[in-house]
This record gives structure tokens, C-alpha cells and sequence, in this order.
């Protein structure tokens, strides 16, 4: 059965992020999301747990937008582990597929709720394992013609709410060095049980990728890699997690 519910604790702005066309809206609660946002969120065994995100484009001219979701943290089972899926743009996802493959196109000043059909709005869904634990879903909104314009947020589900600091250190399991960065090597430190490392770009295509050497410590070489903003995907057997890396030139 699908169980809509509201936030159960404030969202944090984390960070400053660049200018952008998007805004979103919580169509639960009415409360727009800010960029970097953590959104927490308590859900039920072996149920789905559903939130309504409204995308408005708030620019002067048509944008194009795609929806990429990072799964940073799932929480395991005893039988399954919780999986994280969601729709846009009048199509819906299963777990396997991270971006979206339709896109969704908004004149100025139009909002994805105006759109005729099912699906417009972005809804992330987590269906929880038997059990209840920590996951931790990251949800890109970007502009397919401008890399600099996008907004990301996070839901951390199960998370103790002790305040800002713990919103900014849980479920940080990756460390990047230097970030940002501008060319040769950079180190990806896991401290989970981790055996591959991608950088993934705002389209949510793999543009490096290194498997395990023997040792939690990946060297990436990033000289070829154009000025941006990327993701760096670690993962596992079990899990994965991902970080920001801002490349300059």
C-alpha cells in the first residue's frame, strides 16, 4: 500500500549553489525546497514512502530538465534492502534506472503541476525493507543545455535530527581531495567495503571509472575532464555512496 506523509524535520541549506532556473516545491507540505536541502523523513516496514516534488522553471526562456537520483545509502535487510525509484515527466523509473530518460520541458514561468498527465511532478519513492534503517537518496534536477544550472537535495530517511552539524556529517562515508580541484590527481578515500569508483557528469553519464586496486584509496586522473560540476559514485556489493567534485580550469 502507498502511504503519502510529510517531513518530519526542517531541511538545511547546506551550501550556496549556483544561479539557476529550477525551483521546487514539496506539494506535501507547500514549502519550497532549497538547494542542498536535507529532507528527513521516517518511514514504515515493507511500505512505500512518497514525496510530490513540484519543478518550476523561474527563467525567461523554455529550459529542458532531466531528473538523476544517486543512492548514497540503503538500507539492508535481513531478507531485502530498501529501493529507492522514482517518475518525471509522465514516466516512472524502476531502482535500476538512476536518470530519467524523458525529459521535461518547461516554458518560462510554467510548473511541472500545469502539465496535462500523470507523472509530470517528480515523485521520489523509497520502499523500505522489512525492517526500518538509514537510506540516503540524492535527487539532481539539471538543465540539459546549461551544466551549471541544476538543484540538488537529499532525503536521509531514519536519520537522527540532533541539529545543522549532523545534517552536514551523517552518511558521509567519502572523502575527495583536493576538492575543487583543477587537473592531475585526485584521491577518493572509502571507508565502507567499497570496489569501484565512477565520475559521473550532470547528464548522468560515466565519463571515469576505476575499479579496486587493493586498498580503500583511488587515484583519479581528472586532467581531461572540462570545468564542472561532477559525481563521484563509490559502491559496492552492499551499498554506495556519492560527493560532489567541482572541476575547474
Amino acid at each position: 500500500m502507498k502511504k503519502i506523509l510529510t517531513l518530519v524535520a526542517a531541511a538545511f541549506v547546506l551550501n550556496a549553489s549556483a544561479q539557476t532556473s529550477i525551483q521546487l516545491t514539496n506539494i506535501n507540505t507547500s514549502v519550497t525546497i532549497q538547494p542542498n536541502a536535507v529532507l528527513y523523513a521516517e518511514t514504515v516496514p515493507e511500505d512505500v514512502l512518497t514525496f510530490t516534488i513540484d519543478i518550476k522553471n523561474t527563467g525567461t526562456s523554455t529550459q529542458t530538465y532531466k531528473v538523476a537520483r544517486f543512492d548514497q545509502l540503503l538500507h539492508v535487510g535481513t531478507s531485502f534492502t530498501a529501493s529507492a525509484y522514482f517518475c518525471v515527466a509522465g514516466t516512472c523509473y524502476p531502482a535500476e534506472t538512476d536518470t530519467s530518460q524523458n525529459s521535461l520541458v518547461l516554458a518560462p514561468g510554467q510548473s511541472a503541476s500545469q502539465i496535462t498527465g500523470d507523472y509530470q511532478m517528480l515523485q521520489a519513492d523509497l520502499f523500505e525493507a522489512e525492517t526500518k534503517g538509514l537510506s540516503i537518496v540524492k535527487y539532481v534536477i539539471y538543465n540539459v543545455n546549461n551544466a551549471n544550472d541544476f538543484v540538488e537535495f537529499t532525503f536521509k530517511y531514519n536519520a537522527v535530527v540532533t541539529g545543522i552539524a549532523e545534517a552536514k556529517g551523517a552518511g558521509t562515508h567519502v572523502k575527495v581531495y583536493p576538492n575543487p580541484a583543477s587537473s592531475g590527481i585526485i584521491n577518493v578515500v572509502s571507508a565502507g567495503d567499497h570496489n569501484k569508483v565512477e565520475i559521473i557528469n550532470l547528464l548522468g553519464s560515466t565519463v571515469l571509472k576505476q575499479e579496486n586496486t587493493g586498498n580503500s584509496v583511488y587515484a583519479l586522473n581528472i586532467s581531461d575532464l572540462p570545468a564542472g560540476t561532477y559525481f563521484i559514485k563509490v559502491s559496492g556489493d552492499r551499498d554506495s555512496v556519492t560527493e560532489k567534485l567541482i572541476i575547474t580550469k
